[in-house]
């Protein structure tokens, strides 16, 4: 497995959401917890396996213009963060 870290593009692999840009709000010891801003917000995050993530080797807040260790706190940034990533990277809405 890739190593994850917080801030970071994940694609969903599995579920009902296979296919879903999200954002890793938060890492556990068996647990990824995910946010994509609209449906899973970053108060209720989606805990989701690892193994059912794809690592995007690219930093939410790079796509923000700003340092890696300011990684987007609120719903908007989030959004907005996956929005500039799939105008450019993927088929998401």
């Amino acid at each position: 497995m890739s190593e994850m870290l917080e801030g970071q593009f994940v694609r969903s692999l599995a579920g009902h959401d296979k296919g879903m840009v999200y954002v890793i709000l938060k890492i556990d010891q068996s647990r990824v917890f995910v946010t994509d801003g609209a449906l899973r917000s970053v108060s209720r995050p989606k805990a989701k396996n690892p193994k059912h993530l794809q690592p995007i080797h690219c930093m939410a807040a790079s796509v923000l213009n700003r340092p890696a260790t300011e990684p987007p706190r609120t719903d908007e940034e989030v959004k907005r963060a996956i929005k500039l990533y799939c105008t450019e990277h993927c088929n998401q809405k």
